[in-house]
């Protein structure tokens, strides 16, 4: 996943819609149980291996157990 994100974010020096968009088509692909979405929100504060997400916990076998919606920060190596 590491080189797919690093693919969709290489040389960018802030995210838009449309990358936050592959990003969250990429998290659908990892995650069985829990849903993760970057947050439009913070797109001017995310940035190439850095981006801020919501994530919303989905019942039983969730990985975060019965918690609400939370916001976090999905990092990987970047390029440079």
């Amino acid at each position: 996943m590491d080189v797919k994100l690093t693919e969709v974010t290489q040389d960018l020096v802030g995210l838009n819609p449309a990358v936050a968009q592959e990003i969250n088509l990429l998290l659908m692909e990892v995650s069985s149980s829990d849903r993760y979405e970057v947050d439009l929100s913070k797109l001017a504060l995310s940035s190439e291996a850095w981006v801020y997400v919501r994530v919303y916990p989905q019942g039983n076998y969730s990985t975060y157990g019965a918690s609400e919606p939370f916001e976090a920060i999905l990092t990987w190596p970047n390029s440079d």
